[in-house]
């Protein structure tokens, strides 16, 4: 019994780990999205998204 709550934890915090990752990944692809490629300012995506 105590394994096995051993090895829960252990899948929950590596879920965890793995859930913050995620979030900053989609944080630069958001990031990445509204940016223009040429220069690094707002596009129109970005832009339309804030009005």
């Amino acid at each position: 019994m105590r394994e096995a709550l051993i090895q829960l934890m252990a899948e929950v915090d590596r879920l965890r780990q793995e859930n913050e990752r995620n979030k900053a990944r989609i944080a630069y692809l958001e990031q990445l999205a509204d940016e223009d490629a040429l220069v690094p300012i707002a596009n129109r995506r970005a832009f339309v998204r804030e009005l």
